[in-house]
């Protein structure tokens, strides 16, 4: 898993957005995403920190033919497969176990941010 910087080592994360995070889908409903599965933060810091939820989309080995599946750019990256911004959702981040990975690649992000730009 990725490094957290020094100073937030000792102190409880807080997802940023960006951020490619791990987190447990159980309990999830019909054709919901399931299990222990990375996804990408849409939501502000701020939001997450005064919250205690993020806005995330689920990321996926398995790719599907429709618009809003976007595949991960940048193949160095530990985390690979599609974006399903289709599937996009709050989630409480503590009760769902978070843990940061790696910061998304800007190319990955820009894709994500004008897809998702459509859905509001």
């Amino acid at each position: 898993m990725g490094k957290r910087p020094i100073e937030e080592e000792n102190s409880p994360y807080i997802p940023k957005q960006r951020d490619i995070m791990y987190v447990n889908f159980t309990g999830a409903v019909g054709k919901e995403i399931y299990k222990r599965r990375p996804v990408l933060v849409l939501s502000q810091t701020s939001f997450n920190r005064a919250t205690g939820f993020c806005v995330v989309c689920p990321i996926s080995h398995r790719s599907r033919d429709y618009p809003s599946v976007l595949p991960i750019q940048d193949t160095q990256k530990m985390v690979q497969g599609v974006v399903l911004t289709h599937q996009m959702k709050a989630i409480d981040y503590r009760a769902r176990e978070a843990r940061y990975v790696e910061k998304a690649d800007p190319l990955t992000w820009v894709h994500v941010l004008d897809v998702t730009k459509d859905i509001f």
